[in-house]
């Protein structure tokens, strides 16, 4: 429920910050659902996932808090067009929103693909034993459903609106160096933890074993 209800929200949502806030929600239903597997893999799961979360989420809010900073203005439909001034700041948005969508070799997938098949593993234990496991599939389209949902929020529409739709006039210079050197170690973590989950994978309670 929750991370379909953020889903929905965040459609409906034109604040840059409460869309992520939204989307915040949506996550946690995500690790929900793990926990609620019960099995060790989807415990590792969720537990990398609310690691993962951290450093993609952050740097979701560094990169609109950014556009916050440069602009003044925290709406989507009065931005547009940055992407000609706020280079460095747009392909850090787009990292994180790749990366809260779980997209192949960025963190966000390194972590939901646990919880993903940890559904599909109890899933197929109870039909083997003959016991009634609809719900697991049921889980599992909802799960992917929502998947999607946060791809449109938080990657395509986000970005769309802020660096891509009709252009809003607005040529503000790209934020600090330090504001982008902290953006960018972080979109770094995303795409290493993507390509490289070992040192995810060794910190978890049972080391994303089946």
């Amino acid at each position: 429920y929750m991370a379909i209800y953020g889903v929905i929200y965040g459609l409906l949502e034109n604040d840059i910050r409460r869309l992520l806030s939204y989307s915040l929600v949506n996550q946690v239903g995500f690790m929900l659902v793990g926990i609620g597997i019960g099995t060790r893999l989807s415990i590792d799961g969720a537990a990398g996932h609310a690691f993962a979360h951290i450093i993609y989420k952050a740097l979701l809010f560094m990169a609109t808090g950014s556009v916050l900073f440069a602009t003044g203005r925290t709406k989507m439909n009065q931005l547009g067009g940055l992407y000609k001034s706020m280079p460095v700041t747009m392909w850090c948005l787009i990292i994180g929103g790749l990366s809260i969508s779980g997209f192949p070799f960025t963190s966000g997938f390194t972590s939901k693909s646990m919880v993903v098949q940890a559904i599909v593993n109890e899933s197929a234990r109870m039909a083997e034993l003959g016991q009634p496991h609809t719900y697991l599939i049921v889980t599992w389209f909802l799960f992917e459903a929502a998947t999607a949902g946060v791809f449109i929020d938080a990657c395509v529409k986000l970005t769309w609106f802020v660096f891509f739709q009709k252009d809003s006039g607005l040529r503000p210079p790209e934020v600090p160096w330090n504001m982008k050197a902290a953006m960018i170690g972080f979109a770094g973590i995303c795409i290493f933890l993507g390509f490289f989950p070992g040192p995810l994978y060794a910190i978890l309670p049972y080391k994303a074993e089946a």
